[in-house]
């Protein structure tokens, strides 16, 4: 696997489920909306975050190329780590990439292979760990599309994952556009989630989103900005916390 250095500002994610009184995990997936978890002491240690990357059949993705940027125009990529680990990081692994950032590192993933749509994955707020404290997040698999499935190469792709307080895809969370192209352009405005808890807004103009997930009661529950590149998949996650811990 090749591995350079990118970015871009904002989200796909992890997401860490709280327990009941009882140690098992609530069954209802608004739980806590409006009680969000209160974040643990931790150690700032780098934090180690795994992340599935994968075709259409679940495989490896051959040639992959990963590049870290802190912001969303890629001014400068973060460094991969050489003698140190700073202000760098470090990857590993062929399906499941095993990541090392900075405490409180925030910006994009971003994947590039032959015969696959650059997709670029938004953190969406800074990587501290779980809000117990943990500084091992694990990710939900990223899937990358065939370049074939571009239509117009001067558009974009946005796919948002909408994830419950138990950390599993949630259905029937309506998709708010707040700012940018998507408030009057395509069939991103007044989605709902489907049955995996995904929204897909395909041929849209590149530009800096800003999106709010809204609960089946009504509730504002999280909320993620994502920049839409040309000739290209954005996937960001909206889901409890992302703001405060990210991924």
């Amino acid at each position: 696997m090749k591995t350079g250095m990118l970015l871009m500002g904002v989200v796909l994610l992890a997401a860490c489920r709280a327990k009941d009184t009882d140690g098992e995990f609530p069954t209802d997936q608004w739980y806590c909306v409006g009680d969000e978890p209160e974040m643990a002491d931790r150690e700032t240690g780098r934090v180690q975050y795994t992340l599935p990357v994968a075709d259409s059949d679940g495989a490896a993705v051959p040639d992959l190329t990963v590049n870290v940027c802190g912001d969303p125009g890629c001014p400068e990529e973060l460094p991969k780590c050489v003698n140190d680990a700073g202000q760098c990081f470090e990857v590993s692994g062929d399906r499941d990439l095993v990541f090392s950032f900075p405490f409180g590192f925030d910006g994009v993933l971003r994947f590039t292979a032959p015969g696959f749509v650059e997709t670029n994955y938004v953190l969406g707020g800074p990587m501290i760990g779980t809000p117990d404290g943990q500084l091992e997040v694990d990710g939900q698999r990223l899937t990358m599309a065939s370049s074939q499935s571009i239509v117009n190469t001067q558009r974009g792709s946005l796919v948002l994952k909408a994830l419950g307080c138990d950390g599993q895809p949630a259905s029937g969370v309506r998709v708010q556009p707040v700012s940018g192209s998507v408030l009057s352009e395509g069939p991103a405005a007044g989605l709902v989630t489907d049955d995996q808890g995904v929204v897909t807004s395909d041929n849209m103009q590149p530009d800096a989103a800003t999106l709010a997930a809204i609960a089946p009661d009504g509730s504002e529950y999280a909320r993620v900005t994502a920049l839409i590149r040309a000739n290209a998949v954005t996937v960001a996650e909206l889901r409890i916390g992302i703001g405060v811990w990210g991924q």
